[in-house]
């Protein structure tokens, strides 16, 4: 998103079936709401950033949309808080 834009954003760690990751994050590609995903190396198999207009919006790409996904076995979710409210502004 946009800095000045309003919006939330979010970045979900996946623990995917190991023979499932390429799917999982080949399917995540080229969404609207995830301008990033990457399959990585520990103890998760992939990091996505999701963004929409609000938390709801962000809530139901990660629970209906991406927790769904075949595949995925957990996820972890990191709710980013905007640059003025971590500044107590």
């Amino acid at each position: 998103m946009a800095k000045n834009s309003v919006g939330t954003r979010a970045y979900v760690l996946i623990d995917a079936e190991p023979d499932q990751v390429t799917k999982v994050v080949a399917s995540l590609r080229g969404r609207l709401d995830v301008p990033l995903v990457d399959a990585i190396n520990g103890p998760y198999s992939a990091i996505a950033v999701v963004e929409g207009s609000n938390a709801s919006t962000v809530a139901k790409s990660i629970l209906v949309d991406i927790r769904k996904l075949s595949g995925v076995k957990n996820i972890t979710v990191y709710l980013a808080t905007p640059e003025d409210e971590a500044k107590g502004g």
